[in-house]
């Protein structure tokens, strides 16, 4: 009935409710997140890569404390980017990456490349010239 509803503050035990801290599992710090079908524990960490000029290939390869974190296996990779071009110099616009969607193309593509225990590796599209990047891995150490 209504008339039985608490507060949280009148329960006798108020633990465990999620607090604002909890709400997001994204953090540079690396934490468990799980475990994996062998029963390995899944780890998660989000990088910052801040105001990366892409060269003229436009591979940008993150590898700034990647080799610490003595990757096994990756299970899911996916962030967001700052991104600059001669059309967005004095806006700039995110793009999640990967970038799925019905109007990407080849000037605007945002997509990985190469993954391995030292770098990830990603292609950005020939319209960008900067980017920061927000990236959050999931992966089993070794």
């Amino acid at each position: 009935k209504a008339n039985n509803l608490k507060k949280v503050s009148q329960l006798e035990n108020d633990n465990g409710f999620i607090s604002s801290k909890d709400v997001s599992n994204y953090s540079t710090t690396e934490k468990v997140v799980g475990v994996w079908i062998d029963g390995s524990p899944i780890y998660r960490k989000t990088f910052t890569y801040l105001d990366y000029t892409l060269p003229t290939n436009k591979w940008c390869y993150l590898r700034e404390g990647i080799p610490e974190l003595n990757i096994k296996q990756y299970i899911s990779c996916s962030g967001t980017a700052l991104c600059y071009s001669n059309v967005h110099k004095d806006n700039p616009v995110w793009q999640p990456i990967p970038r799925v969607c019905p109007d990407a193309n080849e000037a605007y593509n945002i997509g990985f490349g190469d993954f391995d225990s030292e770098k990830v590796g990603i292609l950005f599209g020939t319209g960008f010239t900067k980017v920061s990047v927000y990236l959050t891995i999931e992966y089993i150490k070794n």
